[in-house]
């Protein structure tokens, strides 16, 4: 008699690990594989769902059937008891879903399963099953795409706004282009770059570009970023939602 042996896999929407954005509901499965001419294996399959994420009330199937949440979730731990694989029917499958929380933004959540055989392990007993070991399966929480507003304003050398206002020869005038990430909290829009085409009959003043961070700090910028009447900024950075 040989004792039942299984290997076991944990997915995240079909790979080893996954790359998700705050919102993404995501399919978990454990996978249970009876190795081939030993015994047959009977156990219990566990997952504690990962903080910062919701289970999806009435996503958990085992062997492709859909199972009543009640039966097998307790305080966001699911439990699949009755676990059986063999010659003759040699794999297990349980999948569900949940749901990413603001929470796990720029976190990685690790999500680890169990499988433990009914018999009692014992290692000095070569005629128990076999506890097999699940990797955890990573899922890297990453900043969703923003969305960019600007809004240009115009301002003279006083810092009185001077929009849709006459002016005279002479006058120097401040343009003011303000970018936004208009979305959420967990978006953000990276490689921020400024174009602008500067109206015939006006003069760049040169030493004037500058940049104020999201954090409110002043940098200078380049004149060369200026070329005749078009400004074109380098990358100054990522913004932001929220």
């Amino acid at each position: 008699f040989l004792p039942g042996e299984v290997t076991g896999e944990k997915l995240v929407n079909g790979q080893s690990s996954s790359t998700s954005y705050v919102g993404d509901v995501v399919t978990y499965t454990i996978r249970l594989n009876h190795t081939k001419g030993t015994g047959e294996w009977t156990g219990s399959i566990k997952d504690k769902l990962p903080e910062n994420m919701s289970y999806q009330a009435g996503t958990t199937t085992f062997n492709g059937s859909a199972v009543k949440d009640e039966d097998v979730w307790k305080e966001g731990t699911l439990t699949v008891p009755n676990v059986t694989v063999n010659d003759t029917n040699e794999t297990a499958e349980v999948t569900f879903k949940a749901k990413i929380n603001k929470e796990a933004l720029g976190k990685t959540v690790k999500n680890k399963a169990e499988a433990t055989p009914n018999t009692p392990t014992d290692p000095n007993d070569p005629n128990n099953p076999n506890t097999p070991d699940i990797p955890e399966v990573p899922s890297k929480v990453v900043p969703s795409a923003g969305k960019l507003a600007t809004e240009k304003t115009v301002y003279d050398k006083d810092g009185n706004s001077v929009g849709n206002q006459k002016v005279k020869v002479g006058d120097i005038i401040e343009y003011r282009i303000n970018a936004k990430n208009t979305e959420g909290a967990e978006t953000i829009v990276n490689n921020v770059k400024v174009s602008d085409e500067i109206p015939a009959g006006l003069s760049y003043q040169a030493g004037s570009l500058k940049v104020t961070m999201p954090d409110g700090s002043t940098k200078g910028l380049s004149d060369e970023q200026v070329n005749g009447q078009t400004l074109a900024t380098g990358d100054l950075g990522s913004l932001k939602g929220g």
